[in-house]
C-alpha cells in the first residue's frame, strides 16, 4: 500500500489496473494544469483536489471551466 492520504492509490495494491488507471489520469491532469492558462490560485486549487483524492472527472470539468473563463 502507498501512504498517500485519501487518494485512491493509497487503498489499492500497487500494480493493479485501478491504481495504474487512476494514477495515469491524475498525472495527465497535473500536466494539463501545469500548462493551462489559468491563475496560480486556480492551479493550486485543482492540485489540492487531486491530492485530496477527488475523482479525475470533476477536476477535469473544473479545469475546462477555468480555462474557458480565464482572461
Amino acid at each position: 500500500l502507498l501512504p498517500m492520504g485519501n487518494n485512491s492509490c493509497a487503498v489499492t495494491k500497487v500494480g493493479t489496473f485501478d491504481v495504474d488507471d487512476q494514477c495515469k489520469k491524475e498525472l495527465d491532469l497535473l500536466a494539463r494544469i501545469e500548462k493551462a492558462p489559468i491563475d496560480s490560485k486556480d492551479c493550486c486549487e485543482l492540485v489540492s483536489m487531486i491530492l485530496a483524492g477527488s475523482p479525475p472527472e470533476p477536476i477535469d470539468a473544473e479545469l475546462k471551466k477555468k480555462e474557458s473563463t480565464f482572461s
